[in-house]
C-alpha cells in the first residue's frame, strides 16, 4: 500500500515538473500590459516533454475564455494544431487550424448566436492565387451569398495585411476568386485585382491619388546588392570567421540551409542554419551574415511590405577555405 501511495506521490511531482503555468496580462492589442490596463488575461502552460505551449485567454471583463490552443515552445509565434476563439458570452466565434504557423484546412467563422457566417479553404500558394477557396458566406443580414462554393463575397479581410485592408468583395465561382475584385479600407478603395480560377491577373493599387499597376501577387525578399555580390561576401566572410572560430577539423562537406527573417522595413534578424551542424559551423554561417553590410528589399504582398524568412543554400566544407 505504502509503494503504490509512494508511486502516486511521484507521478503527481513528475507532472508537475514537466507542466509550468504563468499568467499575462494583454492590452487591446494583445500586447503585454499589466493587470489594470489589462483586457484580456493568458494562461500558459508548458509542457517540454511534447514541445508546445497551451495558451488559454480569457476577458477580463467576465473572466470567459476568449480563445485556446497550442503553439511552439521554440518559435511561439507558430501557432499549432486547432485553435478556437470566443465571444464574451461563451458561444464559439472561429475555429481555425494550423501546421508550424501555417494555416491549413478548412476555417469556420460564426455569428453571436452560433450559426455560421463563413467557411473557406486556405490555399497554400498565396505566392500566386487569391488564398481563400470559399464554400458558404453568410452577410450580416442574414442573406446567404455564397453557397456551395458559388456567389458574392462582401465581407470582412481576414489576410495578412490587416493593417491595410479590412474589407474585400468579389465574385466566386467553385470555390475560386473569378473577375475583379476590390479591397478597401475605411471604405476607400485600396486595389483592384483581376483573377481567373483563382490566379492573380493583374492589380492597380491606389495610393494618394495615383495608380501603381503591378503583375506580381507577390515577390520574395532579397538583398538590396545582387546575389551574386551577396554570394562572394557570404564565402569571403565564413572563410574570415572559418579561421576563427575552433571546428572539428575532420573532413565533411556538408549542404545546408541558412534562413534569415527579412523585416518589412529591410533590416533582417534570427539568423539561423536549418537543421544545422553544431555550435562550430553554425556559427561560421552565422556570422558570416551579420557581416555583411547593407539592407535588404523586404518581400511584398500585393505590393505591400511584409516580413519573410529568406532561404540560402549553400555548401559548408571544413577545408574547403
Amino acid at each position: 500500500m505504502l509503494k503504490q501511495f509512494l508511486t502516486l506521490v511521484l507521478i503527481f511531482c513528475f507532472t508537475i515538473m514537466s507542466t509550468a503555468q504563468n499568467k499575462e496580462f494583454l492590452d487591446k492589442k494583445f500586447e503585454m500590459s499589466n493587470s489594470q490596463m489589462a483586457s484580456y488575461y493568458r494562461i500558459k502552460t508548458e509542457n517540454p516533454s511534447i514541445g508546445l505551449i497551451k495558451y488559454e485567454t480569457y476577458y477580463v471583463e467576465n473572466d470567459s475564455l476568449q480563445s485556446k490552443g497550442y503553439v511552439n515552445s521554440k518559435n511561439p509565434d507558430r501557432k499549432s494544431g486547432t485553435w478556437q476563439w470566443y465571444y464574451p458570452n461563451g458561444s464559439k466565434r472561429s475555429t481555425k487550424s494550423y501546421s508550424s504557423g501555417r494555416i491549413v484546412g478548412n476555417q469556420l467563422f460564426y455569428f453571436e448566436d452560433g450559426s455560421i457566417q463563413e467557411s473557406y479553404s486556405y490555399n497554400k500558394n498565396v505566392k500566386r492565387e487569391m488564398p481563400y477557396q470559399y464554400n458558404y458566406f453568410k452577410s450580416n443580414d442574414g442573406r446567404v451569398l455564397i453557397e456551395n462554393g458559388n456567389g458574392t463575397y462582401n465581407g470582412v479581410y481576414r489576410g495578412r495585411l490587416r493593417n491595410e485592408i479590412d474589407s474585400i468583395s468579389g465574385l466566386v465561382q467553385n470555390k475560386l476568386a473569378e473577375g475583379k475584385w476590390k479591397s478597401f479600407k475605411n471604405g476607400e478603395l485600396i486595389l483592384e485585382e483581376k483573377f481567373k480560377q483563382g490566379v492573380f491577373m493583374s492589380g492597380i493599387r491606389y495610393k494618394s491619388g495615383k495608380k501603381l499597376i503591378y503583375d506580381d501577387f507577390y515577390t520574395k525578399a532579397v538583398p538590396e546588392m545582387s546575389m551574386e555580390k551577396f554570394r562572394r561576401k557570404l564565402k569571403a566572410n565564413m572563410k574570415y570567421y572559418h579561421e576563427r572560430i575552433d571546428i572539428d577539423e575532420q573532413d565533411y562537406v556538408e549542404k545546408l540551409i541558412l534562413l534569415i527573417d527579412v523585416n518589412t522595413d529591410g533590416t533582417i534578424t534570427n539568423i539561423r542554419v536549418q537543421d544545422g551542424m553544431g555550435k562550430g559551423p553554425d556559427e561560421v554561417a552565422i556570422r558570416a551574415v551579420r557581416r555583411i553590410k547593407g539592407k535588404w528589399k523586404p518581400a511584398t504582398l500585393r505590393t505591400f511590405p511584409v516580413k519573410s524568412t529568406f532561404a540560402f543554400p549553400y555548401t559548408f566544407e571544413s577545408r574547403g577555405f
